[in-house]
Order: C-alpha cells, then sequence, then structure tokens
C-alpha cells in the first residue's frame, strides 16, 4: 500500500475553488490512486478513471481537456502525466529509492516520453531530493544521468540556486563529465 500526504491547504487553492465537484474529485483521483509512481508519469486507463469516478467517458474527456488546457494534467494512450508533480513529492536519495524512481522512469515506453516531452515539450524535474534539499537532477533522455548536487556549484553563492541542466530532446547526449561541475 502507498502513502500520499494531501496538504490541507488544497481546498482552499483558487484554482480548486473554481472546479466542479465531479473535476475536483478528479483532481484529487490523479494524484492520490494507486498507479501513481514516484516519476509522476504512470498508466491510468480510461475506463478505470471512469468506473473508480462515477463518470461518463464523455464527461472524463471533457475534463481532461480542461485539465490540460490549464496545464495540470496531460494525457496520452491511457497515460497520465502530472504536472509539477515533483513540487508536491520528495523523495530521498537512499539507495533503493533512486534504484526504485530509476525501475519506474524505465517502464515507460519511449513512445509516451517522447509524445511528453518532445512533443508537447512539458518541463519536467524528478522527485529525488536529498535529506539537506539539494536536488538529484535526473536527466530525462534514452538514458538517465542521476547527479547529486550536495553543495554549491563553483561560482554560485549559498543563496543561489544550483545551475539546472535539462535535456532539449528526448534523443540529445549527454556526456556526464560536462554536468560535472
Amino acid at each position: 500500500m502507498k502513502y500520499r500526504k494531501i496538504n490541507t491547504n488544497f481546498w482552499d487553492d483558487g484554482y480548486i475553488l473554481g472546479l466542479s465537484d465531479k473535476e475536483k474529485l478528479l483532481f484529487l483521483y490523479l494524484f492520490s490512486n494507486s498507479k501513481v509512481n514516484m516519476v509522476g508519469i504512470y498508466e491510468l486507463p480510461d475506463v478505470i478513471i471512469s468506473s473508480s469516478l462515477g463518470a461518463s467517458l464523455g464527461e472524463l474527456e471533457k475534463m481532461k481537456k480542461k485539465f490540460e488546457a490549464d496545464r495540470k494534467y496531460f494525457f496520452y494512450k491511457g497515460w497520465v502525466f502530472v504536472a509539477n508533480y515533483s513540487e508536491h513529492n520528495h523523495y530521498s536519495t537512499v539507495t533503493n529509492v533512486v534504484n526504485t524512481f530509476i525501475k519506474d522512469f524505465n517502464l515507460i515506453p519511449q513512445e509516451i516520453l517522447n509524445y511528453f516531452f518532445r512533443i508537447l515539450k512539458l518541463p519536467y524535474t524528478p522527485t529525488i531530493k536529498n535529506k539537506s534539499g539539494g536536488e538529484v537532477i535526473v536527466i530525462v533522455m534514452d538514458i538517465v544521468i542521476v547527479k547529486d548536487t550536495r553543495g554549491y556549484a563553483r561560482g554560485y553563492s549559498r543563496t543561489e540556486p544550483y545551475k539546472r541542466i535539462e535535456a532539449k530532446t528526448i534523443e540529445e547526449r549527454v556526456n556526464p563529465e560536462d554536468i560535472l561541475l
């Protein structure tokens, strides 16, 4: 059994206040159902969502289009991409946690990754954080590079964030030596 924390401020959020009851339920369901993984990209067919929420497929399609237009969730061939997932979910850098993240990421078909990252060009920040709050950066490509950023980059003060490194496309090759600062 997985556990998800839901901030009590959820119900006071301006965006949530503007949703219908079914939209609120779907919004909550999409980040708290049993299929959600550490990556925030997971497979969940419409028929399961529809039956779980008691919504028709037509109602579900309308709500999905709204969430995509509002850049909250994205959908493709039975897969869900949770926008800003990493802002609300943080996992430690313990070896088995990182390995689970990489395993979950590698289970996502290349076609799905291409759609979300190459076609829609959605930004993605991994959910892995070390205990001191520094980020572990995972480059999303055909390989996964994990970089632990404990400490500070040369030339950065303690108040500046660590330089963020992003892949431009799924095919981009990055030499791991290039990201070591």
